[in-house]
């Protein structure tokens, strides 16, 4: 009889009643166990692994049980999976297609105890697709009934729920009046109204010592009916900064409206300031808005404004400057552009290089989830352990920042970067990341964590290029490879006959015989030496004059070809 090691995975979306001693997770193990059990005829036993993930959709993959098991899985350690329900494993069709190709290629098959399918016939997987289309479809209608119910009691006025705003407590569901608080929002539009400056408001409450709201947020496993605050984590109750006041200045809720998108509605809760104070402020505000429209229609935006540092802590600034309708972009050092004398330590970066390097290494971080979490915990010291909800939401952070800064508007990559990045130090070997962990959510703290990169900075004149590996890391150089490709399309046509010499091919191309005898040694380049100049990977002083002069001595062996020419490994 074939031994079967069975595992268990159990899934529920929200973190309701996990505080119980038996819950939903503990069910739908114990059904699982009870059906192995009933299977042990078959060969089938429990290998006694439990993978579970509490409060966690079922609609991507980013879980850390479902993660485990895959491990396990790819280990050889498991051979049947079996859950409770088909969405328990998943709630997408897309994901689902792709466990059952994992399960596949490890021979793993996979069982719902309340459907009794398996995924070792086509049937059964014609069937699980069947179902979690529905699955899924029942997922969107359900997220678009939830969108239309918001949309809908906005429109009635009602709060819906979230943080509590400054001004109000929440009693059933409803707003209602904090005495108290509600001094500080007066004082904040008074002040403006009377200063024109935020941060002159800013200043008033710093002197009075008034804070924000304190709020306190229920622990993971503490019961809903448990008064005890000293059981649950305090929050609030620092100092305002310009864009928490910036928000509370234009939320129309302090004159008894709710906003929906670009919507506003008269809301159930009482108005705390006149609408004569709220039209005062909100044109005060509006006159005292930075025009940015220059900003918004440049195409020069510093992308690294402000960030970048070399081992002296001398600050990089951008400059522009055109040259032959060119235009071109550069940090320079700080006392450069002061017009200190150079003392060889001087950087001018090309903007594009920096840029371009910098983007990468934040998009391949942001697919690298486990290493955000780490970096995660490792800001949290021994505070506390991320959990399974966390999780989700560090995830859907990395996903929304990787989405930024893939967006062809310079605008959004900034506001990315600035988020994420406290600073980055230039070093002659390796270039420093300063990563802002509070990036990733609210429940993280403020730390900077840093991240080195391997670099190196080769002067070519006045200039510095971003050597990497040894090899500088640039836009390919189009007159390399036009030259290139000419070569090779002129030694097919000597080869096939269509242009009997190198003679006549000089004359055709108004070109010296001897110049015309050099760019022909390019078609005999090994395909790594192309593959090189076609992603710009090669030396930065590689240029297509210096490549002519070396073509005279180029090595007829491709590995001795890479070797001269500065690329090898």
């Amino acid at each position: 009889m074939i031994r079967n090691r069975c595992a268990i995975y159990t899934r529920k979306s929200t973190e309701e009643g996990l505080e119980q001693e038996f819950n939903s997770l503990d069910a739908q193990s114990e059904s699982c166990a009870a059906y192995i059990l009933s299977q042990s005829g078959e060969g089938w036993e429990d290998a006694g692994r439990i993978y579970s993930d509490g409060g966690i959709s079922g609609g991507h993959m980013e879980r850390l049980g479902l993660k485990a098991m895959l491990a396990d899985i790819e280990a050889g350690h498991i051979d049947v999976i079996v859950v409770y329900k088909v969405d328990r494993l998943t709630r997408s069709l897309a994901d689902f297609a792709k466990l059952v190709e994992i399960f596949d290629a490890h021979d793993v098959s996979f069982v719902s105890v309340t459907q009794a399918f398996n995924t070792t016939n086509s049937m059964g997987r014609l069937t699980l697709n069947v179902l979690l289309s529905f699955a899924q479809f029942e997922r969107e209608v359900t997220a678009e009934r939830i969108r239309d119910k918001i949309a809908a009691s906005k429109k009635k006025g009602k709060w819906m729920g979230g943080l509590v705003p400054l001004g109000y407590d929440a009693v059933d569901k409803k707003l209602i009046v904090n005495d108290r608080e509600a001094k500080t929002i007066r004082l904040i539009f008074e002040t403006y109204q009377t200063l024109g400056s935020v941060s002159k408001v800013k200043q008033v409450l710093d002197q009075q010592g008034i804070a924000t709201k304190v709020r306190y947020r229920k622990k993971r496993g503490l019961r809903s009916n448990d008064k005890d605050r000293q059981k649950r984590t305090k929050t609030g109750g620092l100092p305002f900064h310009r864009g928490h006041l910036y928000q509370i200045l234009s939320n129309p809720l302090y004159i008894g409206k709710v906003r929906h998108k670009d919507k506003v509605y008269e809301g159930e809760q009482e108005a705390l300031i006149s609408q004569d104070l709220w039209d005062a402020v909100q044109t005060k505000l509006k006159s005292n808005a930075p025009n940015r429209t220059r900003q918004k229609n440049t195409k020069t935006i510093s992308l690294l404004k402000g960030l970048l540092f070399d081992q002296t802590g001398d600050r990089l600034g951008p400059s522009h400057h055109k040259k032959s309708g060119r235009s071109y972009s550069y940090y320079i050092s700080r006392r450069l552009i002061k017009g200190e004398k150079d003392d060889g330590t001087g950087w001018r970066l090309p903007a594009k290089e920096i840029e371009g390097h910098v983007l990468k290494l934040l998009t391949t971080l942001l697919k690298e989830q486990a290493r955000i979490l780490n970096l995660v915990e490792k800001a949290r010291g021994d505070d506390a352990s991320i959990t399974p909800k966390e999780v989700q939401s560090i995830s859907q952070y990395a996903e929304r920042f990787a989405k930024q800064l893939s967006d062809k508007r310079p605008s959004r990559q900034r506001n990315a970067i600035l988020e994420l990045i406290g600073g980055i130090e230039l070093h002659p070997e390796t270039i420093k990341l300063s990563i802002k962990t509070g990036a990733f959510g609210k429940m993280n703290n403020g730390k900077v964590i840093s991240l080195e990169y391997p670099l190196r900075l080769k002067r070519s004149g006045i200039e510095t290029r971003l050597i990497i590996g040894g090899k500088a890391r640039h836009e390919p150089d189009p007159k390399i490879l036009k030259a290139i490709a000419k070569s090779k399309q002129w030694y097919a046509q000597l080869k096939s006959g269509e242009v009997k010499s190198v003679n006549a091919l000089a004359s055709r191309e108004n070109m010296h015989r001897t110049d015309v005898g050099k760019l022909l040694l390019l078609a005999f380049l090994s395909p790594k030496v192309i593959r090189a100049f076609l992603i710009g990977d090669h030396p930065t002083d590689l240029t297509l004059d210096t490549l002519k002069r070396k073509l005279p001595k180029l090595p007829s062996d491709w590995n001795g070809q890479a070797v001269y020419l500065g690329i090898s490994n």
